[in-house]
């Protein structure tokens, strides 16, 4: 109730609090990152994050003492909850640069003079060339929701590839929601093009599973299906810890789990790069939730129904997939698929 009612009247609290919200025991920070997606209008900010994960800048005793550095007051942050938000009121590439924000190593102790007649030389060599290292605000970091909010037809401007650039810094992560996502694409606005030209050509308003969850786009994902194969492979081999993957209300793009790249572009399977490997990259993940992101009732329309029970089909054809490729050679793996 006191977290609830905190959330509710944030904007006030994030000004009034900020020279305490820094200090709040992690298990209330992370109940309040959840309590902010659900009542904040907006949902959570880079600012917000701010508030909770980084001191006051104007307090010196925050840059001089190590115990109270970012990355030690949250060290036992594990779960960050953020589901509705990319694309709302964050963007990856900001929540990137929160997260691991460079910072210079110390300039290297000037040369010892040989003699007195180096001073001068010496004030005219420049100072030492400063390498930016990543310094990680939440170190040991296992549960992260970027799950997009169900229901529009054009989804929120999310990036796969700013998607890439944080997996690849997060390779501690055990759980990860990517719920309602759009299609797997480094190239979206040739995506967008394109379903935009074959609704034209069909009369509709939309075709394409990038504007609506759980949608299909065919049995081999043809067009661009060889690159949401490669996009999955890269986050599967950045995100090797994984055990946990949510990907409700994404039917659309299911067979980029079991294709290869070959067979995604409409080949025959032989010149393709492998798809996602369940033994290895990915071989430790035990739990794929795969439900359609709707629901139908006893007065669904047929067309509606028949399009749940093919989201549920194909979910299942991922759990016999992963099943086969770690027969005898990997941990069993439960698909939730709603059916």
């Amino acid at each position: 109730m006191a977290l609830r009612k905190f959330a509710l009247d944030w904007e006030w609290q994030r000004e009034y609090c900020q020279y305490h919200l820094y200090e709040l025991p992690t298990h209330l920070r992370e109940a309040l990152v959840s309590y902010l997606v659900t009542y904040a209008n907006e949902g959570v900010s880079i600012r917000d994050l701010q508030a909770l994960l980084l001191p006051p800048p104007d307090i010196p005793e925050y840059l001089n003492d190590p115990a109270l550095a970012p990355s030690t007051m949250n060290d036992a942050f594990h779960h960050l909850d953020l589901s509705t938000c990319p694309g709302r009121s964050l963007k990856l590439r900001d929540l990137t640069d929160l997260l691991f924000p460079w910072q210079p190593h110390p300039p290297a102790p000037p040369n010892p003079q040989e003699s007195w007649d180096d001073e001068d030389d010496d004030k005219a060599v420049p100072s030492p060339w400063v390498v930016p290292v990543p310094q990680a605000l939440l170190p040991n970091l296992t549960h992260l929701s970027l799950a997009l909010l169900p229901g529009p037809d054009i989804p929120p401007p999310v990036s796969w590839r700013h998607l890439l650039t944080l997996a690849s810094r997060l390779p501690g992560l055990t759980h990860l929601s990517l719920a309602h996502w759009p299609h797997p694409t480094l190239t979206p606005n040739a995506r967008r093009a394109a379903a935009a030209a074959a609704a034209a050509a069909a009369g509709a308003a939309s075709l394409s599973p990038l504007h609506h969850p759980g949608r299909l786009d065919g049995e081999g994902l043809a067009g661009d299906g060889a690159d949401a194969v490669s996009v999955l492979r890269r986050l599967s081999r950045s995100l090797y810890g994984l055990e946990f993957l949510d990907v409700t209300g994404c039917g659309g793009w299911f067979s980029a789990f079991w294709a290869a790249d070959d067979v995604a572009g409409g080949g025959d399977g032989g010149d393709g790069e492998p798809g996602v490997d369940w033994v290895g990259a990915w071989g430790k993940v035990a739990t794929v939730v795969m439900l359609p992101g709707f629901e139908i009732g006893q007065e669904a329309e047929a067309s509606e129904a028949a399009r749940y029970w093919e989201v549920v089909g194909w979910a299942r054809r991922v759990e016999r997939h992963v099943r086969a490729q770690r027969r005898g050679r990997g941990r069993g793996v439960v698909v939730e698929t709603g059916g």
